[in-house]
């Protein structure tokens, strides 16, 4: 009897603790989702856009969007990114949190946005419209 009543308060504790640990990574990625939502400006001169700096003074007004609705949104039309809107779905292992954004047919893919520090955002090697350059880096700082 006393074997099996350690063996019940054994189990008793795994499940706690697994229950435990669940709770707090479902809440780490609660938080790190919202840090996504929001709008985000472009940085022409932080980011890697090649010969497209030409065009710095208009892609200065370059604003990205991320809504609670999981959709997301540019302000304006650009060659090196193919999406002007689309959904987002927010990823992360404990350690690296993104929003992967997509066209709204899931099987579309746009890139990966990557908040740092809660004022930057960063996506590398967007798909850019068929026959146009691609950019190396984006940076966006956030506006609100």
């Amino acid at each position: 009897m006393i074997k099996s009543k350690s063996n019940l308060a054994i189990i008793i504790i795994a499940i706690l603790t697994t229950s435990s640990c669940q709770y707090l990574i479902n809440r780490k990625m609660a938080h790190e989702r919202k840090r996504c939502i929001g709008s985000f400006q472009f940085d022409v001169h932080a980011s890697s856009i090649g010969n497209y700096i030409s065009d710095s003074s208009k892609l200065h007004n370059l604003i990205l969007t991320f809504m609670s609705d999981s959709t997301y949104e540019f302000n304006m039309d650009v060659d090196f990114l193919k999406y002007q809107t689309g959904i987002w779905i927010f990823e992360g292992d404990g350690y690296y949190y993104h929003a992967n954004m997509r066209e709204f047919d899931p099987n579309t893919r746009l890139g990966e946005f990557v908040i740092f520090e809660d004022t930057l955002g960063s996506m590398i090697y967007p798909v850019s419209k068929s026959n146009c350059a691609q950019v190396e880096e984006l940076i966006f700082k956030r506006l609100d």
